[in-house]
């Protein structure tokens, strides 16, 4: 099964080392698409000036498969920036900014899937072995937050574990 902070914690690792959006504490550009954090982060500063990683929650569908629970996820993110009231050259190149911003993101989920099978201690998460990259779908997006711009990107994942059953966690075997 695929946690929660499994999925944040990976997205927020590609907004810190992804050089173009550069996250840190001390200069925000990632943030879950949640109300409470969008506001919580927006009043630390959160710099749409600069190209900014939104994580949506996922949704998705479990299943059995070869006889492991099999958790398929369908996540999105999206790269804005900010674009000036009634500038339409700003805002067309925004908008290739961050198709190409978001185009680096999927290209580095893409070689982390293949470099993790090859090295069996990767220290890249299962959830990217089941990353279908010909189902990827994006889609513009704006004006959002304070006029920002620039694309959502759709993605498909999934990672398979084994089933166990624990006794101890159910009161009637006690």
């Amino acid at each position: 099964m695929i946690l929660f902070s499994e999925y944040c914690d990976y997205f927020e690792d590609l907004a810190t080392k992804a050089k173009a959006i550069a996250h840190t504490s001390e200069a925000p550009r990632f943030a879950i698409l949640d109300i409470d954090d969008i506001l919580s982060t927006q009043r630390t500063g959160l710099d749409f000036t600069n190209p900014v990683l939104i994580l949506e929650n996922p949704e998705g569908e479990l299943g059995w498969i070869h006889n492991q629970l099999s958790d398929v996820k369908y996540g999105a993110f999206h790269i804005l920036k900010n674009v000036p009231r009634n500038d339409p050259e700003k805002k067309r190149a925004v908008m290739d900014e961050c198709m190409i911003l978001g185009r680096q993101i999927i290209s580095r989920m893409q070689y982390e899937k293949t470099s993790q099978h090859k090295d069996a201690d990767s220290p890249y998460p299962v959830m990217l072995r089941f990353f279908v990259l010909d189902r990827l779908k994006y889609n513009k997006i704006g004006p959002l937050f304070d006029s920002c711009f620039g694309w959502r990107f759709e993605f498909q994942f999934a990672k398979q574990t084994p089933l166990p059953f624990d006794s101890d966690e159910w009161s009637d075997f006690d």
